[in-house]
């Protein structure tokens, strides 16, 4: 309908067109026809005036009168102005001239003109000009011929021109009928069309008008796409930022907006990498955006990198991004998606470090030790130094975490680990291996002196008293120490040789180091070898037990037998307990072994009472470990029900130093087993701590002097002092002494001559086992009998 519109006032405007185009013609002919009656007027009035000059002329000659022009002013003005009219005349033929291409009345009008000057010059010469050369004079009757002649000239030129201008008033006329026609014909083709074509257009217009509607729909349907798709970009859980070339932000999502702190208007405009980008990465990344929009650089689909928030907050995201491309494919920015990785990569950094940090201490693990003395090896290898490895652990570490408690030995740890990390250097590592275990790496080492002196500094620092969980803890170390390159050349042969130097200085008494030394590797092979047999000799049962008698000094009666186990090796035969018993303990294999001799001791002590053979008690060693195990007492009390021997038929014998170290707990059950009626006594005293407050606090039945001192009472002053202070400390607390070692009868004497109440030893009778033990018995009763 619309193109219909537009066809009709295209109509409209060709017409008018063709009608302004007419009555401009019509206008121009009028004029040409104006013109042509000015020429033809002025034609009659050169006649009028060449006829007054005749008639001038002929007054005169009929008067007399001769010729004189300059006389006449009339005639004069006659020439002049016929002069004058020519020269309009000659404008108005050069008109005429345009429009019929005919130069015949031009000519003749230059000849009319050429002739009337002729005249005027040659019959005045007032009216000559002052270039014109001087002329022969006419008579009045050739002046009167000759003007008679342009006369008749000129009503001949009037009467050319009068034909020529019809001429042109028919090819006017000609042409405004072409005209007229012209505009009827095409105005008559055009409406023949229109109406022609005006249902064609009217189907047309219906057309447009639904594909208006279409194209309508069209964009309420984009509309609404852009809508849904704001609205897929605002519930998407991922970073949405969308940067024009010059890295300004023209959109942000709602989760873009959530993360930054911002709202969408009030960061639009601004520049990404300005407002959003930390200092330390803002360069170098607005530097790769301008490479990638303006010089058509790699576009890194996959980075991660870290954004900051309105309150200065980072977050690491992992970008996806694509260029943003107009329909011709030019860039016009980039589309930034990503994902907020920064409690992801908090947890990978949590979880790396745990891979190689130990989790309690914070130290690092053995992955990282390895890694750390690796390349330490590599640095020494091309610079001749020393490296010290040194291993070391807490002196009877599992006897604080069985009495304590693993909180109280978890803190101990930590607190081990900070006094150690502020004694080595910076350059140096400590590592927590697992348990107790640590190793330390010391780099750039000159000698063995360097070395000795920072472990003497952490075997002092251990040796401060530790207020751990309102516990006072003394502990010791041993530390084992292998060097580079003289002990080993790799990671793996230099830790164990510091942990085989560890075990030699436990050897030597604990609370000490050693370096290592190639026999060390023999012994610990040995040590290797002698707890593996341990496991098998438990489950074969290859112990026995030997009784060794103790009497009373004052009677010679036997009251008591202290219970010493041997360990039958199959192929090394008789094993002493001062060879394994270290072993067993480390390896916490005494808790078997331990159990296996009370029970053996329990029952054969029952069997030695119901044959009336003895009707004493027998003596039992206890470890600390055995001591500190919760199932202790439980078992205890099970192998007492089990064999139906009485309590006081039994005595457990304890070190000074397990009793030392006992902890509440610890005395706890040591009260409750004589309460029982179980005898406790005291093995070894006088070997241990000055401190003997445990005495009045613990319940124990009797104190056994230690054999070293036995053994030098008769020689060394020293050695009967300190026996003399037990056996008197002991009968003002009311407990039994008892003298171990006895091998002479002057030792006897003595101790009884100094209220020793009892003693054992080979003077009295080697141990023995059981199958003897009876026969000797039997030979006692029959002596004393």
């Amino acid at each position: 309908m619309h193109l219909l519109k537009r066809s009709y006032k295209l109509l409209t405007l060709v017409s008018a067109t063709f009608i302004a185009v007419a009555f401009a013609f019509l206008l121009v002919a009028k004029g040409v026809v104006n013109q042509q009656d000015q020429a033809i007027q002025l034609t009659k009035n050169v006649q009028v005036e060449l006829a007054q000059v005749r008639l001038a002329l002929t007054q005169s000659m009929e008067l007399g009168l001769p010729f004189n022009p300059l006389a006449s002013e009339g005639i004069n003005l006659a020439f002049q102005q016929a002069e004058n009219t020519f020269q309009s005349l000659d404008k108005l033929v050069a008109v005429s001239f345009l429009l019929t291409k005919d130069d015949s009345l031009k000519t003749t009008v230059l000849a009319l003109k050429q002739t009337l000057y002729s005249l005027r010059t040659n019959n005045s010469s007032t009216i000559t000009s002052l270039d014109s050369p001087p002329t022969q004079m006419l008579t009045a009757v050739e002046f009167n011929q000759a003007l008679s002649s342009l006369l008749s000239r000129v009503q001949a030129f009037e009467q050319a021109l009068i034909a020529a201008l019809s001429s042109v008033n028919r090819t006017f006329l000609y042409g405004l009928i072409f005209v007229f026609l012209l505009i009827v014909g095409v105005v008559g083709v055009l409406f023949f069309k229109m109406r022609r074509s005006g249902k064609e257009l009217q189907d047309y217009a219906n057309l447009l008008q639904e594909v208006n509607q279409l194209v309508r729909q069209k964009n309420a349907l984009l509309v609404s796409e852009n809508e849904r798709s704001q609205n897929y970009l605002d519930v998407a859980g991922v970073f949405i930022v969308v940067l024009d070339c010059d890295g300004n932000i023209a959109m942000l999502n709602n989760k873009a907006c959530e993360i930054l702190g911002y709202e969408e208007s009030d960061v639009l405009g601004q520049n990404w990498f300005e407002l959003c980008i930390p200092n330390d990465t803002k360069t170098a990344l607005s530097e790769m955006y301008d490479g990638i929009i303006l010089n058509h650089q790699p576009l890194l689909e996959h980075f991660e990198s870290e954004v900051i928030s309105r309150s200065g907050s980072k977050h690491m995201i992992a970008w996806r991004n694509a260029l943003l491309l107009s329909d011709e494919g030019v860039i016009e920015g980039m589309i930034c998606s990503g994902e907020d990785v920064t409690e992801l990569k908090r947890t990978e950094d949590q979880l790396a470090f745990m891979a190689h940090h130990d989790n309690l201490t914070g130290l690092p693990n053995r992955s990282l030790l390895t890694a750390r003395l690796q390349h330490a090896l590599e640095i020494a290898r091309r610079q001749p130094t020393l490296i010290a490895v040194c291993f070391f652990d807490i002196d009877n570490f599992k006897n604080i975490n069985d009495s304590y408690g693993h909180d109280v030995g978890d803190e101990l740890l930590i607190t081990v680990s900070k006094r150690v990390s502020d004694i080595v250097r910076r350059q140096d590592t400590l590592a927590r291996l697992g348990g107790d275990e640590f190793v330390l790496v010391l780099e750039d080492i000159r000698d063995k002196t360097e070395v000795a002196v920072i472990i003497e500094k952490i075997i002092t620092a251990f040796g401060q008293p530790m207020d751990i969980q309102s516990q006072t803890l003394s502990v010791t170390t041993s530390i084992g120490i292998s060097l580079y390159p003289q002990d080993g050349l790799d990671v793996n042969a230099l830790i164990k040789y510091a942990d085989t130097a560890m075990y030699q200085a436990k050897g030597n008494g604990k609370n000490a180091y050693a370096f290592y030394a190639e026999h060390m590797t023999e012994e610990l092979m040995q040590r290797v070898y002698i707890q593996k047999d341990l496991k098998t000799a438990i489950l074969n049962q290859q112990f026995e037990v030997f009784y060794q008698p103790q009497i009373n000094l004052q009677t010679n009666q036997t009251i008591g037998l202290e219970a010493l186990v041997r360990w039958n090796h199959p192929e090394k035969g008789v094993v002493m307990p001062n060879e394994f018993i270290q072993f067993a303990e480390e390896s916490n294999s005494i808790k078997e072994i331990g159990y296996q001799v009370l029970r053996r001791a329990c029952l054969d002590i029952k069997e030695l009472h119901d044959e009336q053979l003895f009707d004493g008690y027998v003596a039992v060693n206890v470890s600390a470990v055995q001591l500190r195990d919760r199932d202790f007492i439980p078992s205890l009390l099970d192998l007492i029900e089990e064999t139906q021997i009485k309590p006081e038929w039994l005595e457990l014998e304890l070190t000074e130093s397990v009793v030392m170290n006992e902890t509440k707990e610890g005395v706890s059950m040591l009260n409750s087993l004589s309460q029982i009626g179980v005898k406790i006594a005291i093995d070894d005293f006088g070997t241990g701590y000055s401190s003997l407050s445990y005495l009045s606090e613990l319940p124990f039945d009797k104190l056994k002097i230690d054999m070293s001192f036995i053994r030098n009472i008769l020689s060394d002053e020293k050695a009967r002092t300190v026996a003399q202070t037990i056996i008197q400390l002991s009968n003002n607390m009311n407990m039994t002494t008892l003298a171990e070692g006895i091998e002479y009868s002057e030792q006897m004497d003595y101790l009884k001559k100094n209220h020793c109440q009892q003693g054992q030893g080979y003077l009295i009778s080697k141990p023995k086992p059981i199958r003897k033990l009876k026969r000797w018995l039997k030979k006692s009763r029959l002596k004393a009998a």
